[in-house]
């Protein structure tokens, strides 16, 4: 059977489609990485200025 304009169109959003897919996992985790980063930054730099008020908790 020969390929057809049909066939390569569908393959081809296919093949856009899963590099997008791709690239948008691999953003989500690089955001991730950086917030757990951001995180880690804010507990160790606003840890004495904050520790009055929680104390009593």
């Amino acid at each position: 059977m020969p390929i057809t304009l049909l066939d390569g169109i569908l393959v081809g959003f296919t093949l856009v489609s899963a590099m997008l897919a791709m690239v948008r996992g691999f953003s989500r985790e690089v955001l991730s990485v950086v917030s757990w980063a951001a995180a880690a930054a804010a507990a160790f730099f606003f840890y004495k200025p904050v520790l009055p008020y929680v104390q009593p908790y």
